[in-house]
């Protein structure tokens, strides 16, 4: 089982930012892998305005198939990104081969 978090907040000027996001993820055989994540992210903490300004916060649930260990990665990924009018919601499936020597 795997568990990893983040939080990362920064100043420019007077603009402030803040993000965190939360990983879980667990090994259902020796070469698939669930794994799922938490993750928000504010460009802007004074205001939303606009789509540079506003919170972002995202829900992930994927697979990891490890067909060479973790030298060959293959992630499927199913991702809802929402924002704080709903209107711009978003649902995405991404897939990525990960090779490393």
């Amino acid at each position: 089982m795997t568990v990893k978090s983040e939080y990362m907040t920064g100043t420019d000027l007077t603009l402030r930012r803040r993000g965190f996001y939360l990983l879980a993820g667990y090994r259902l055989t020796s070469v698939i892998q669930s794994v799922f994540r938490y993750d928000t992210w504010d460009p802007d903490t004074a205001q939303d305005l606009n789509a540079y300004t506003v919170r972002e916060r995202d829900y992930l649930a994927g697979v990891n198939v490890l067909v060479t260990g973790h030298k060959v990665k293959w992630q499927v990924n199913y991702v809802y990104k929402t924002f704080p009018d709903g209107q711009d919601n978003r649902q995405l499936v991404l897939s990525n081969v990960q090779v490393s020597w």
